[in-house]
C-alpha cells in the first residue's frame, strides 16, 4: 500500500503542519525525524520527537473535520509519506465489521498514554532546546502560518 504514494524529501527546520490546520492525513516518517511542539500565541512548548518509522497525526485518523492539536517540525532533512485518511478509512471499512471500534479504542489508549507520560515526564528522551533554537523555530512556525493564511486561536 505504501509504494501508491510518493516520498517526500523535507529540509532541516520545515513546517511539517500546525495547530489548528485541517487533520486530513497520517504523515509516515521514512526517514530523519521531526519535533512535535505545543503551541499558544505567546508559547512554544516542546514535548517530543518522532523518528524514522514513526508516524503523525493518528489520533485525527477516524474523525471528521479533525484540526492538528500540535505543530511539527523537522529537525533534519526528512523523507515523510503523506498517506490521506480517506485512503485508510476505505482499508479499515473493507475489513471486519469490528476493525474501526477496535481502531479507535486503540488509538484513545495511546494518546492517554502519551498523555500521561508527558504529564508526568516519564520519557528520558526529552531534548533540552535553547532559547535561541525556540526563537528560530517560532519566527519559522509563524512565517508559514502566514503563508498558509492561518491564525492561532489559543
Amino acid at each position: 500500500m505504501i509504494d501508491n504514494y510518493d516520498v517526500e524529501t523535507l529540509d532541516k527546520n520545515t513546517v511539517i503542519f500546525v495547530k489548528g490546520e485541517p487533520s486530513t492525513e497520517l504523515i509516515l516518517i521514512k526517514k530523519g525525524w521531526v519535533r512535535v511542539f505545543e503551541e499558544t500565541k505567546s508559547s512554544l512548548h516542546f514535548i517530543g520527537k518522532r523518528e524514522q518509522g514513526s508516524y503523525l497525526g493518528e489520533h485525527s485518523m477516524l474523525k471528521d473535520n479533525a484540526t492538528r492539536r500540535l505543530t511539527s517540525i523537522t529537525s533534519e532533512e526528512c523523507e515523510i509519506i503523506r498517506v490521506p485518511y480517506k485512503d485508510l478509512n476505505t482499508i479499515i471499512k473493507d475489513g471486519p465489521e469490528w476493525l474501526p471500534e477496535i481502531i479507535k479504542v486503540i488509538l484513545m489508549r495511546s494518546q492517554d498514554i502519551h498523555t500521561l507520560v508527558l504529564q508526568h515526564r516519564l520519557d528520558d528522551n526529552i531534548e533540552i532546546l535553547s532559547d535561541d533554537l525556540i526563537h528560530e523555530l517560532r519566527d519559522i512556525i509563524l512565517n508559514y502560518r502566514e503563508l498558509k493564511g492561518l491564525s492561532l486561536d489559543s
